[in-house]
């Protein structure tokens, strides 16, 4: 799952953190708005009750208000008599309107503790409309017999009834109070144990995307670094995201650059053997153009002495042909006359000597 996570694009995963985020973020609002219809649920059950306990009270202030009603009547003279009757008969009309508006306030006592507390009002009413004829009969002392005797405590057992319900009602409201606090307090802890969660997961995945992001940045960095110190080993590892591919892409570059490094290492070493081989031959050419060069002086030196030695063959050569032809020419009789019309200057007949004339085989 890990490595599947790691090779995902970089937006799929950006896309991912902004899943988790939103998924956290919908996850809070909707309990938050689960516990507010649950809170305006228990509101509207705790208005309900508030409604019933309200309606009890009235209930419960009519009976009181009827009860005076019924000592006012056996206290009033002969002239108010019959207007307090009127006013007792028009509070126990309002008391039992106030008992049906208690009825349809949807109270959480059962039907059995109402129809209990009613029949104890209706049996106390019934008491008390024979109590009530009594003052008007003018006969106190049996009004305050049947008062002791049966008003009293059928008056008694109405109120102990009507309280019961009151008490039951006071309950229920108390405890759907504690219960929407409770439930306040445990919606609050879960929407922050959500919100925490959810940010915990949203900061674990986002340094988990950052470092699956960072990590391959820093080897292909390490990779260029090592370039420019001019290491080519440096390898940076794959993955399938878009640095992945970027890493992949400098392995490769690395490789084929250390490749074609170590194609021209070879070609330098094979044109530094072949420079080495050539200074080498250089120097053979040079010592052998400083021999030439001394064969040539000596051959310069030998055509001198042949040039020379040349010369005095030819001087010798015109010396011995001047020679010949004098022989011949003695030879024919023509020595005196050549002798003196030719070498007159030099004619031994002349009184003169010439060393023409003397024998060339000397």
């Amino acid at each position: 799952m890990s490595a599947r996570l790691r090779n995902l694009k970089v937006t799929a995963k950006l896309t991912l953190i902004q899943f988790v985020a939103a998924a956290a973020l919908v996850t809070v609002v909707a309990l938050a708005v689960e516990q507010s219809l649950a809170a305006q649920d228990r509101a509207r059950q705790v208005d309900s009750q508030i409604a019933s306990i309200e309606a009890l009270g009235t209930v419960h202030a009519d009976m009181l208000t009827v009860r005076m009603d019924l000592l006012r009547l056996a206290l009033a003279g002969a002239d108010t008599k019959t207007t307090v009757a009127a006013d007792m008969a028009t509070d126990v009309v309002t008391l039992q309107s106030d008992w049906t508006a208690f009825e349809n306030s949807d109270p959480n006592a059962t039907n059995a503790q109402r129809s209990a507390t009613w029949s104890a009002v209706q049996a106390w009413g019934q008491v008390r409309d024979r109590q009530a004829a009594l003052p008007q009969a003018g006969d106190i002392t049996g009004f305050n017999q049947l008062r002791d005797a049966e008003g009293t405590p059928a008056a008694d057992a109405a109120f102990d009834q009507l309280d019961t319900i009151r008490t039951a009602e006071a309950q229920t409201a108390s405890a759907l109070v504690a219960g929407g606090d409770f439930d306040f307090r445990s919606s609050l802890i879960t929407l922050l144990a959500v919100a925490i969660a959810g940010l915990a997961a949203l900061v674990v995945l986002s340094r988990w995307i950052a470092r699956s992001i960072t990590i391959p940045l820093r080897r292909v960095l390490g990779v260029v670094q090592g370039l420019a110190e001019g290491r080519l080993d440096a390898r940076t590892g794959t993955s399938r995201d878009e640095v992945g591919q970027l890493a992949v892409a400098t392995d490769a570059g690395m490789t084929n650059l250390a490749g074609v490094l170590t194609d021209i290492s070879a070609k330098v070493d094979f044109v530094a053997a072949s420079s080495a081989h050539l200074s080498a031959v250089s120097v053979q050419l040079s010592s052998g153009a400083g021999e030439s060069a001394a064969q040539a002086e000596l051959v310069a030196a030998a055509s001198e002495q042949i040039s020379g030695s040349m010369g005095t063959i030819a001087a010798a050569g015109e010396e011995m042909t001047a020679v010949i032809r004098d022989r011949l020419l003695d030879g024919a009789g023509f020595g005196d006359r050549h002798r003196c019309g030719a070498h007159r200057p030099v004619c031994g007949c002349h009184g003169g000597a010439s060393e023409d004339l003397l024998p060339v085989d000397r």
